[in-house]
């Protein structure tokens, strides 16, 4: 017996290509929201009024970004920008973030703090 499809194959689009820069964007932000989770609320409003998270950079990646921090080239890096008049606020919490991003992925992670 032989089967006939109603319904003609439809050709197969390509599979969605993405970027590298953009999966490592994601994943930094789904990291990001889990490590502000462990914050204390007040440290967590100051975040997310305050604070712009760039990225995580992990040392695997240095190299793909032309990384020109040797000084911290063995801990991976979570960049976050900050307005000039917050920075003293935002750096007295460096600590425990640093500690937050430490739970959550159990890998030491620099914060830089950029204004």
């Amino acid at each position: 017996m032989i089967a006939l499809a109603l319904n003609p194959v439809k050709e197969m689009e390509p599979p969605l290509r993405t970027d590298k820069r953009e999966l490592i964007k994601l994943y930094g932000n789904k990291v990001w929201l889990k490590v502000k989770k462990r914050l204390s609320p007040a440290t967590r409003m100051l975040l997310d009024q305050q604070v712009h998270f760039v990225g995580l950079i992990e040392q695997k990646d240095f190299e793909f970004y032309n990384w020109p921090y040797k000084d911290i080239d063995k801990d991976d890096v979570a960049v976050i920008q900050t307005p000039e008049e917050w920075e003293n606020m935002v750096g007295q919490r460096v600590e425990a973030i640093e500690k937050a991003f430490y739970e959550v992925r159990g890998v030491k992670t620099v914060i830089m703090l950029l204004k």
